[in-house]
């Protein structure tokens, strides 16, 4: 059973596609580079703008770049089992800064039809 798979409950497991199942695979289990690759490519010409913008804007497109892909590594830290987190991405869950996978699963729970 996949890491990711280990919150949701079986019948819902079970009605996953396998395209699905798949893409839950690549999320939590993708190393560095498959995680952060689509961020990083869409943020690729803000940052070579940055480098021939004025300063003010170069600083808005670093940061902008930056989080762009700290917010999808951020998504997979809910994917992943608490106890497969760094310490720091811990401690920033506990204080209500990321989103935890237990939280992540309550709140789509609510959505689901019957």
């Amino acid at each position: 059973m996949v890491r990711a798979f280990s919150t949701l409950p079986p019948a819902l497991i079970c009605a996953l596609t396998p395209e699905v199942r798949s893409f839950v695979r690549t999320i939590t289990q993708g190393e560095l580079p498959t995680v952060v690759e689509g961020p990083c490519v869409v943020t690729a010409p803000f940052l070579a703008a940055a480098l021939l913008a004025p300063p003010p804007l170069a600083h808005f497109l670093a940061f902008f770049s930056f989080w762009c892909v700290m917010a999808q590594m951020a998504h997979k830290w809910s994917h992943e089992r608490r106890s497969a987190l760094p310490a720091a991405v811990r401690a920033l869950q506990d204080a209500h800064i990321l989103i935890t996978s237990k939280a992540r699963t309550s709140a789509r729970a609510g959505r689901r039809c019957g």
